[in-house]
Protein backbone atom coordinates (compact mmCIF):
# COMPACT_ATOMS: atom_id res chain seq x y z
CA UNK A 1 0.00 0.00 0.00
CA UNK A 2 0.84 4.17 -0.39
CA UNK A 3 2.93 5.13 2.38
CA UNK A 4 1.73 7.89 4.37
CA UNK A 5 5.12 9.36 4.92
CA UNK A 6 6.75 9.89 1.69
CA UNK A 7 10.49 9.96 3.37
CA UNK A 8 9.95 6.18 3.11
CA UNK A 9 9.28 6.17 -0.59
CA UNK A 10 12.19 8.67 -0.63
CA UNK A 11 14.86 6.12 1.47
CA UNK A 12 13.56 3.36 -0.71
CA UNK A 13 14.36 4.56 -4.15
CA UNK A 14 17.77 5.82 -2.47
CA UNK A 15 18.64 2.10 -1.69
CA UNK A 16 17.60 0.99 -5.27
CA UNK A 17 19.72 4.15 -6.35
CA UNK A 18 22.54 2.78 -4.70
CA UNK A 19 22.81 -0.66 -5.36
CA UNK A 20 22.32 0.11 -9.35
CA UNK A 21 25.46 1.96 -8.98
CA UNK A 22 26.98 -0.67 -7.03
CA UNK A 23 26.14 -3.39 -9.29
CA UNK A 24 26.83 -0.96 -12.40
CA UNK A 25 30.74 -0.15 -10.71
CA UNK A 26 31.76 -3.57 -10.34
CA UNK A 27 29.93 -4.46 -13.91
CA UNK A 28 32.17 -1.95 -15.10
CA UNK A 29 35.74 -2.32 -13.26
CA UNK A 30 35.97 -6.41 -13.25
CA UNK A 31 35.32 -5.86 -16.69
CA UNK A 32 38.45 -3.33 -17.59
CA UNK A 33 40.53 -6.02 -15.06
CA UNK A 34 39.28 -8.98 -17.20
CA UNK A 35 40.72 -7.02 -20.53
CA UNK A 36 44.10 -5.99 -18.97
CA UNK A 37 44.32 -9.66 -17.33
CA UNK A 38 43.42 -10.57 -21.44
CA UNK A 39 45.45 -8.54 -23.32
CA UNK A 40 48.71 -9.48 -20.39
CA UNK A 41 48.12 -12.84 -21.37
CA UNK A 42 47.42 -12.50 -24.93
CA UNK A 43 50.68 -11.02 -25.35
CA UNK A 44 52.87 -13.34 -22.96
CA UNK A 45 51.28 -16.34 -24.54
CA UNK A 46 52.31 -15.53 -27.97
CA UNK A 47 55.97 -15.79 -26.55
CA UNK A 48 55.52 -18.54 -24.20
CA UNK A 49 54.60 -22.18 -24.78
CA UNK A 50 51.72 -23.39 -23.68
CA UNK A 51 53.45 -26.02 -21.72
CA UNK A 52 57.00 -26.49 -21.15
CA UNK A 53 59.10 -29.65 -20.80
CA UNK A 54 62.84 -29.27 -19.33
CA UNK A 55 65.34 -31.67 -17.65
CA UNK A 56 65.65 -31.41 -14.21
CA UNK A 57 69.55 -31.95 -14.60
CA UNK A 58 72.63 -29.31 -15.78
CA UNK A 59 73.73 -30.82 -19.25
CA UNK A 60 69.29 -30.76 -20.30
CA UNK A 61 67.84 -33.10 -22.19
CA UNK A 62 69.88 -35.80 -24.03
CA UNK A 63 66.83 -37.52 -26.22
CA UNK A 64 64.72 -34.50 -27.79
CA UNK A 65 63.33 -36.73 -30.31
CA UNK A 66 62.12 -39.51 -28.35
CA UNK A 67 61.08 -37.11 -25.81
CA UNK A 68 58.96 -35.07 -28.40
CA UNK A 69 57.12 -38.46 -29.31
CA UNK A 70 56.22 -39.39 -26.57
CA UNK A 71 55.18 -35.88 -25.65
CA UNK A 72 52.91 -35.89 -29.26
CA UNK A 73 51.36 -39.02 -27.82
CA UNK A 74 49.57 -36.46 -25.29
CA UNK A 75 45.80 -35.84 -26.41
CA UNK A 76 45.28 -32.18 -27.44
CA UNK A 77 48.96 -31.82 -28.15
CA UNK A 78 49.04 -30.29 -31.37
CA UNK A 79 53.28 -30.53 -32.24
CA UNK A 80 56.50 -29.82 -30.39
CA UNK A 81 59.69 -28.11 -30.12
CA UNK A 82 62.96 -28.29 -29.07
CA UNK A 83 64.58 -25.36 -27.96
CA UNK A 84 68.34 -24.26 -26.35
CA UNK A 85 67.79 -21.35 -23.85
CA UNK A 86 70.63 -19.73 -21.56
CA UNK A 87 71.97 -16.72 -20.70
CA UNK A 88 74.90 -14.66 -22.70
CA UNK A 89 76.60 -11.65 -22.49
CA UNK A 90 76.43 -9.06 -25.67
CA UNK A 91 78.37 -6.42 -26.88
CA UNK A 92 76.83 -3.86 -29.56
CA UNK A 93 77.46 -0.54 -31.07
CA UNK A 94 77.20 1.34 -27.95
CA UNK A 95 80.16 -0.79 -26.53
CA UNK A 96 79.20 -1.38 -23.31
CA UNK A 97 78.54 -5.52 -22.93
CA UNK A 98 74.24 -6.13 -22.25
CA UNK A 99 73.44 -9.37 -20.50
CA UNK A 100 70.55 -10.73 -22.23
CA UNK A 101 69.17 -14.49 -22.41
CA UNK A 102 69.13 -16.34 -25.78
CA UNK A 103 66.62 -18.70 -26.94
CA UNK A 104 67.80 -20.79 -29.82
CA UNK A 105 64.82 -22.75 -31.89
CA UNK A 106 64.30 -24.34 -35.15
CA UNK A 107 62.38 -21.84 -37.47
CA UNK A 108 60.15 -24.25 -39.48
CA UNK A 109 58.97 -26.03 -36.54
CA UNK A 110 58.75 -23.16 -33.43
CA UNK A 111 55.57 -23.40 -32.31
CA UNK A 112 55.30 -19.67 -31.24
CA UNK A 113 56.86 -18.47 -34.99
CA UNK A 114 53.94 -16.95 -36.56
CA UNK A 115 53.33 -14.93 -33.29
CA UNK A 116 57.04 -13.89 -32.89
CA UNK A 117 56.38 -13.08 -36.79
CA UNK A 118 53.61 -11.12 -36.39
CA UNK A 119 55.02 -8.59 -33.64
CA UNK A 120 58.39 -8.34 -35.81
CA UNK A 121 58.10 -4.49 -36.90
CA UNK A 122 61.43 -3.85 -38.23
CA UNK A 123 63.36 -7.07 -40.42
CA UNK A 124 62.06 -10.19 -40.41
CA UNK A 125 61.84 -13.39 -38.15
CA UNK A 126 64.68 -15.09 -40.29
CA UNK A 127 67.42 -16.99 -38.39
CA UNK A 128 69.53 -18.80 -40.95
CA UNK A 129 72.83 -20.02 -39.58
CA UNK A 130 73.89 -17.19 -37.98
CA UNK A 131 71.02 -14.29 -37.78
CA UNK A 132 69.22 -13.27 -34.75
CA UNK A 133 65.75 -11.39 -33.83
CA UNK A 134 66.00 -9.38 -30.79
CA UNK A 135 63.91 -7.48 -28.41
CA UNK A 136 63.11 -3.27 -29.42
CA UNK A 137 64.51 -3.05 -25.51
CA UNK A 138 67.44 -4.79 -26.05
CA UNK A 139 68.19 -3.31 -29.33
CA UNK A 140 68.23 0.04 -28.29
CA UNK A 141 70.62 -0.74 -25.65
CA UNK A 142 72.83 -2.18 -27.38
CA UNK A 143 72.29 0.25 -30.11
CA UNK A 144 71.75 -2.03 -32.69
CA UNK A 145 70.17 -1.92 -36.11
CA UNK A 146 68.99 -4.51 -38.64
CA UNK A 147 71.78 -5.58 -40.20
CA UNK A 148 74.26 -4.70 -37.29
CA UNK A 149 76.26 -7.40 -35.50
CA UNK A 150 76.16 -8.58 -31.77
CA UNK A 151 78.97 -10.41 -30.51
CA UNK A 152 77.92 -12.95 -27.99
CA UNK A 153 79.96 -14.95 -25.08
CA UNK A 154 78.64 -17.98 -23.10
CA UNK A 155 78.87 -18.40 -19.83
CA UNK A 156 81.29 -20.62 -20.49
CA UNK A 157 83.31 -18.55 -22.84
CA UNK A 158 83.51 -16.42 -19.55
CA UNK A 159 85.30 -19.13 -17.72
CA UNK A 160 87.30 -19.76 -19.83
CA UNK A 161 88.46 -16.05 -20.27
CA UNK A 162 88.98 -16.13 -16.35
CA UNK A 163 91.02 -19.34 -16.12
CA UNK A 164 92.98 -19.24 -19.22
CA UNK A 165 93.77 -15.08 -18.60
CA UNK A 166 92.82 -14.32 -22.01
CA UNK A 167 90.22 -12.41 -24.49
CA UNK A 168 86.69 -14.53 -24.39
CA UNK A 169 85.69 -16.17 -27.47
CA UNK A 170 82.93 -14.41 -29.23
CA UNK A 171 80.18 -15.45 -31.86
CA UNK A 172 79.00 -13.06 -34.67
CA UNK A 173 75.87 -12.60 -35.48
CA UNK A 174 73.54 -10.36 -37.68
CA UNK A 175 70.55 -8.30 -36.24
CA UNK A 176 67.64 -9.82 -38.82
CA UNK A 177 64.70 -8.55 -37.45
CA UNK A 178 63.34 -6.59 -34.24
CA UNK A 179 59.97 -7.81 -32.42
CA UNK A 180 58.31 -5.65 -29.46
CA UNK A 181 55.67 -8.07 -27.51
CA UNK A 182 55.86 -6.89 -24.09
CA UNK A 183 58.37 -4.84 -22.12
CA UNK A 184 59.65 -7.96 -20.15
CA UNK A 185 60.51 -9.79 -23.12
CA UNK A 186 61.58 -6.79 -25.55
CA UNK A 187 64.50 -5.95 -22.79
CA UNK A 188 66.57 -8.83 -22.58
CA UNK A 189 65.50 -11.73 -25.09
CA UNK A 190 66.85 -13.17 -28.40
CA UNK A 191 66.33 -15.85 -31.03
CA UNK A 192 68.84 -17.89 -32.83
CA UNK A 193 69.05 -20.80 -34.88
CA UNK A 194 69.06 -23.91 -33.02
CA UNK A 195 72.23 -25.32 -34.01
CA UNK A 196 73.59 -21.52 -33.17
CA UNK A 197 72.50 -22.14 -29.46
CA UNK A 198 74.15 -25.53 -29.17
CA UNK A 199 77.93 -24.06 -30.54
CA UNK A 200 77.08 -20.95 -28.36
CA UNK A 201 76.24 -23.05 -25.26
CA UNK A 202 78.41 -26.13 -25.79
CA UNK A 203 75.54 -28.66 -26.10
CA UNK A 204 76.98 -31.84 -27.54
CA UNK A 205 75.21 -35.11 -28.19
CA UNK A 206 72.27 -33.33 -29.87
CA UNK A 207 71.00 -32.53 -26.47
CA UNK A 208 68.20 -29.52 -25.88
CA UNK A 209 67.70 -27.31 -22.85
CA UNK A 210 63.54 -28.62 -23.34
CA UNK A 211 60.85 -29.12 -25.39
CA UNK A 212 57.88 -26.63 -25.95
CA UNK A 213 54.41 -27.82 -26.57
CA UNK A 214 51.49 -26.16 -28.89
CA UNK A 215 48.40 -27.78 -27.52
CA UNK A 216 44.85 -27.49 -30.04
CA UNK A 217 43.40 -25.27 -26.82
CA UNK A 218 45.63 -23.59 -24.31
CA UNK A 219 42.50 -24.32 -21.52
CA UNK A 220 43.93 -28.26 -21.54
CA UNK A 221 47.36 -26.78 -20.36
CA UNK A 222 46.77 -28.31 -17.03
CA UNK A 223 45.42 -31.54 -18.06
CA UNK A 224 48.14 -32.21 -20.27
CA UNK A 225 50.40 -30.97 -17.86
CA UNK A 226 49.44 -33.50 -15.62
CA UNK A 227 49.13 -36.39 -18.24
CA UNK A 228 53.22 -35.65 -18.83
CA UNK A 229 54.06 -35.84 -15.43
CA UNK A 230 52.69 -39.23 -15.29
CA UNK A 231 54.36 -39.84 -18.21
CA UNK A 232 57.87 -39.11 -17.79
CA UNK A 233 57.78 -39.40 -13.80
CA UNK A 234 60.58 -36.58 -11.35
CA UNK A 235 63.26 -36.27 -13.87
CA UNK A 236 61.56 -34.18 -16.00
CA UNK A 237 59.94 -30.65 -14.63
CA UNK A 238 56.64 -29.95 -16.74
CA UNK A 239 55.01 -25.62 -16.54
CA UNK A 240 52.15 -24.66 -17.77
CA UNK A 241 52.18 -20.93 -19.53
CA UNK A 242 50.60 -19.77 -16.24
CA UNK A 243 53.35 -21.39 -14.36
CA UNK A 244 55.96 -19.55 -15.88
CA UNK A 245 54.49 -16.10 -15.02
CA UNK A 246 52.53 -17.37 -11.84
CA UNK A 247 53.05 -14.23 -9.78
CA UNK A 248 52.17 -11.77 -12.12
CA UNK A 249 48.97 -13.18 -13.08
CA UNK A 250 48.51 -13.89 -9.18
CA UNK A 251 48.82 -10.21 -8.34
CA UNK A 252 46.80 -9.05 -10.76
CA UNK A 253 43.66 -11.65 -10.00
CA UNK A 254 44.14 -10.21 -6.67
CA UNK A 255 44.03 -6.54 -7.36
CA UNK A 256 40.96 -7.88 -9.64
CA UNK A 257 38.97 -9.61 -6.28
CA UNK A 258 40.43 -6.63 -4.04
CA UNK A 259 38.36 -3.82 -6.39
CA UNK A 260 35.59 -6.55 -5.97
CA UNK A 261 35.09 -6.32 -2.31
CA UNK A 262 35.85 -2.36 -1.96
CA UNK A 263 33.51 -1.84 -4.47
CA UNK A 264 30.88 -4.40 -2.67
CA UNK A 265 31.01 -1.68 0.26
CA UNK A 266 28.68 0.48 -2.08
CA UNK A 267 25.98 -1.79 -2.32
CA UNK A 268 26.51 -2.62 1.24
CA UNK A 269 26.03 1.24 2.20
CA UNK A 270 23.17 0.93 0.18
CA UNK A 271 21.80 -2.16 2.24
CA UNK A 272 22.11 0.65 5.29
CA UNK A 273 19.81 2.30 3.83
CA UNK A 274 17.47 -0.82 3.45
CA UNK A 275 17.57 -1.47 7.04
CA UNK A 276 15.98 2.16 7.76
CA UNK A 277 13.50 2.38 5.22
CA UNK A 278 12.23 -1.53 6.28
CA UNK A 279 11.79 -0.47 9.66
CA UNK A 280 10.05 2.58 9.41
CA UNK A 281 7.57 0.49 7.41
CA UNK A 282 7.35 -1.73 10.48
CA UNK A 283 6.45 1.38 12.50
CA UNK A 284 4.08 2.65 10.06
CA UNK A 285 2.56 -0.43 9.66
CA UNK A 286 2.26 -1.35 12.42
CA UNK A 287 -1.65 -1.61 13.45
CA UNK A 288 -2.40 -4.03 9.45
CA UNK A 289 0.82 -6.55 11.03
CA UNK A 290 -1.66 -6.71 13.88
CA UNK A 291 -4.69 -7.03 12.03
CA UNK A 292 -2.46 -9.65 9.45
CA UNK A 293 -1.79 -11.79 12.38
CA UNK A 294 -4.85 -11.89 14.55
CA UNK A 295 -6.51 -12.97 10.77
CA UNK A 296 -4.04 -16.12 11.63
CA UNK A 297 -0.72 -14.76 9.67
CA UNK A 298 1.97 -16.24 11.18
CA UNK A 299 5.45 -15.32 11.89
CA UNK A 300 6.91 -17.28 8.78
CA UNK A 301 4.05 -15.25 6.53
CA UNK A 302 5.47 -11.77 7.95
CA UNK A 303 8.88 -12.32 7.51
CA UNK A 304 8.46 -13.46 4.15
CA UNK A 305 6.54 -10.16 3.23
CA UNK A 306 9.61 -8.04 4.50
CA UNK A 307 12.20 -10.51 2.79
CA UNK A 308 10.45 -10.48 -0.48
CA UNK A 309 10.35 -6.46 -0.55
CA UNK A 310 14.12 -6.29 0.47
CA UNK A 311 14.76 -9.02 -2.32
CA UNK A 312 12.56 -6.81 -5.14
CA UNK A 313 15.06 -3.74 -3.97
CA UNK A 314 17.99 -6.01 -5.03
CA UNK A 315 16.74 -7.50 -7.98
CA UNK A 316 15.79 -3.94 -9.31
CA UNK A 317 19.24 -2.93 -8.44
CA UNK A 318 20.58 -6.04 -9.91
CA UNK A 319 18.68 -6.14 -13.47
CA UNK A 320 18.76 -1.99 -14.02
CA UNK A 321 22.54 -1.55 -12.26
CA UNK A 322 23.48 -4.45 -14.65
CA UNK A 323 22.21 -3.58 -17.72
CA UNK A 324 23.34 -0.17 -17.22
CA UNK A 325 27.20 -1.35 -16.32
CA UNK A 326 27.09 -3.93 -19.77
CA UNK A 327 25.93 -0.81 -21.78
CA UNK A 328 29.27 1.44 -20.70
CA UNK A 329 31.49 -2.02 -21.23
CA UNK A 330 29.63 -2.14 -25.00
CA UNK A 331 30.15 1.53 -25.49
CA UNK A 332 33.47 0.98 -24.06
CA UNK A 333 34.93 -1.82 -25.98
CA UNK A 334 33.23 -0.67 -29.33
CA UNK A 335 34.05 3.08 -29.29
CA UNK A 336 37.02 3.66 -26.57
CA UNK A 337 35.59 6.49 -25.05
CA UNK A 338 37.74 6.45 -22.05
CA UNK A 339 41.11 7.11 -23.25
CA UNK A 340 44.58 5.95 -21.58
CA UNK A 341 46.66 8.81 -20.51
CA UNK A 342 49.62 8.71 -22.13
CA UNK A 343 49.16 5.97 -24.07
CA UNK A 344 51.77 6.63 -27.26
CA UNK A 345 54.10 3.65 -26.18
CA UNK A 346 51.23 1.52 -25.13
CA UNK A 347 50.07 -0.99 -27.68
CA UNK A 348 46.31 0.29 -26.77
CA UNK A 349 45.00 3.86 -26.84
CA UNK A 350 41.57 3.33 -24.59
CA UNK A 351 40.87 0.82 -21.58
CA UNK A 352 40.32 -2.65 -22.47
CA UNK A 353 37.70 -4.35 -21.00
CA UNK A 354 35.88 -7.91 -21.36
CA UNK A 355 33.21 -9.46 -19.72
CA UNK A 356 32.74 -12.58 -17.86
CA UNK A 357 29.75 -14.50 -16.43
CA UNK A 358 31.01 -16.04 -13.83
CA UNK A 359 31.47 -11.77 -12.30
CA UNK A 360 27.78 -11.03 -13.47
CA UNK A 361 26.98 -14.27 -11.14
CA UNK A 362 29.13 -13.14 -8.21
CA UNK A 363 28.04 -9.60 -8.60
CA UNK A 364 24.09 -10.69 -8.64
CA UNK A 365 24.50 -13.06 -5.54
CA UNK A 366 26.43 -10.75 -3.46
CA UNK A 367 23.90 -7.48 -4.12
CA UNK A 368 21.13 -10.24 -3.36
CA UNK A 369 22.73 -11.51 -0.13
CA UNK A 370 23.26 -8.21 1.43
CA UNK A 371 19.86 -6.51 0.32
CA UNK A 372 18.42 -10.20 2.13
CA UNK A 373 20.66 -9.36 4.99
CA UNK A 374 19.21 -6.01 5.75
CA UNK A 375 16.08 -6.90 5.42
CA UNK A 376 16.38 -9.46 8.14
CA UNK A 377 16.05 -7.15 11.26
CA UNK A 378 13.08 -5.58 10.20
CA UNK A 379 11.51 -8.79 8.73
CA UNK A 380 12.43 -10.52 12.76
CA UNK A 381 11.20 -7.42 14.19
CA UNK A 382 7.87 -7.15 12.32
CA UNK A 383 7.11 -11.01 12.81
CA UNK A 384 7.94 -10.71 16.60
CA UNK A 385 4.62 -8.23 16.99
CA UNK A 386 2.39 -8.82 19.12
CA UNK A 387 -1.22 -8.73 17.44
CA UNK A 388 -3.17 -7.28 20.79
CA UNK A 389 0.28 -4.62 21.23
CA UNK A 390 -0.33 -3.55 17.26
CA UNK A 391 -3.86 -2.82 17.35
CA UNK A 392 -4.54 -2.05 21.26
CA UNK A 393 -4.71 2.19 20.40
CA UNK A 394 -6.54 1.29 16.88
Amino acid sequence: AKHRTSLISLITLLSVVGVNVGVAALVVVLSVFNGFFNLVTGLLVSFDPDVRVEALGPRGVANPDSLSAVLRSLPGVRSTSPYVEGKALAIGRAGEPQGMIVRGVEEAHYGRTEQVRAHTHLGRFTLGTDGMVVGIGLADALGAGLGDTLSLVSPAGLVRAATQLSAPPTVGFSVTGVFTVQRLYDANHAFISLEAARDLFRLRDGRVTGVELDLVDIAQADEVKRLAIAQLGPTYKVETWYDLHRELYTVMRLEKWGAYLILSLIIAVAAFNIVGSQTMVVIEKTRDIGVLKAMGAGRRSILRIFLLEGLLIGLAGVVIGGGIGLLVVYLQGRFGLVKILNADSFIIDAYPVSVEWTDLVAIAVSALVLCLLASLYPARRAAALVPVDAIRYE
